[in-house]
């Protein structure tokens, strides 16, 4: 029997280096990013399918974003997979296919078209390519109640917020006052949140991370500085998978910067993207986010137009040397 050695030795090699396999997949794609920005199509659809092969990233926008790239090259048949795959891992809406902005030019593509008319078929695949598929759906739902109770709002949108009805005992409409309305609603959502984390660690225990439940862990960000229950096994847990690789290495910097912003007015690693709340040490702000595999601040200027807070220095080309640095084998 024959062995590849190949995954050993780049694994081998990761580990070494001080990457793991995810933190190396996100460094490919910000450069993929940088050199897309860039219209160097060839470098970007490179440093994009190295990525997609290492390990799983957490936006399906990295595969449109590919597939815009194989586009330019005339690759029509490998861009076609990227968004068949956008549709297979991440269920990305028809309605966001047809207007994301890099794929508009491509509309009237043969290629595209093809996808477009037949994601039906495509999306019903999703749930059969899912390898624990009890678990995904365990989550999903719990993200349904988390969802419609902060949606409630919407839902009821019919009726003015001082007219709410609902019926009596008689059958007959009362009316909730919007003071009465609001209270109910919060306290509606503070006990699904509640009941959501006592089974989402229950989830956990049993089958491990889900990627589909951050947005569960996100709305515990405002108690992420307190020993409670949802935390005190949450943060252990996540450190360790970030240990093993399974998560990357920036993911509670977010949890992190929200409890400064609302409790003490700054920011580590600006990850707010609001530099209203200052960044703590923004001559070190870089270094900072190196240690979790964030790329500089200027990544967020120059590939998505975010302005720069003040006394930010960093000049373009020490950026791509960064950048650049960051994919060296």
């Amino acid at each position: 029997m024959k062995f590849n050695l190949i995954p050993i030795f780049l694994c081998l090699f990761l580990v070494l280096s001080g990457q793991t396999k995810i933190t190396k997949a996100y460094n490919y794609i910000y450069a993929g990013e940088v050199m897309l920005k860039e219209k160097k199509y060839n470098e970007a659809l490179n440093y994009f399918e190295k990525s997609f092969k290492l390990a799983y990233t957490d936006n399906p926008n990295y595969l449109l974003d590919a597939a815009h790239s194989a586009f330019k090259l005339n690759q029509d048949k490998l861009a076609g997979s990227f968004l068949e795959k956008s549709i297979l891992e991440y269920k990305v809406p028809l309605i966001f296919l047809k207007t994301y902005d890099k794929l508009k030019e491509f509309k009237n593509n043969e290629t595209f078209q093809k996808v477009i008319n037949n994601y039906n078929s495509i999306y019903g695949k999703f749930y059969s390519n899912k390898k624990n598929l009890d678990a995904f759906l365990e989550v999903e739902e719990l993200k349904h109640y988390d969802q419609y109770v902060r949606e409630i709002d919407a839902y009821y949108s019919g009726y003015n917020s001082d007219d709410f009805n609902q019926l009596d005992e008689n059958h007959q409409p009362k009316e909730i006052s919007n003071k009465d309305y609001i209270n109910f609603r919060d306290k509606l959502m503070d006990k699904t949140d509640s009941l959501n984390a006592l089974r989402l660690i229950e989830i956990t225990k049993k089958y491990g991370y889900q990627k589909n439940s951050w947005l569960l862990i996100w709305h515990h960000r405002t108690t992420y500085n307190k020993d409670d229950y949802f935390w005190s096994y949450f943060k252990p847990f996540i450190q360790k998978q970030i240990e093993i690789g399974n998560i990357e290495k920036s993911f509670l910097a977010q949890f992190e910067d929200t409890i400064d912003s609302l409790y003490n007015g700054k920011q580590k690693y600006g990850t707010t993207w609001d530099y209203s709340v200052p960044i703590e040490d923004i001559k070190n702000v870089d270094k900072l986010r190196e240690e979790i595999n964030l790329p500089p601040l200027y990544y967020n200027y120059y590939v998505y137009g975010s302005p720069l807070p003040e006394d930010y220095k960093l000049d373009y080309k020490d950026f791509i040397k960064i950048i650049i640095n960051n994919i060296k084998e």
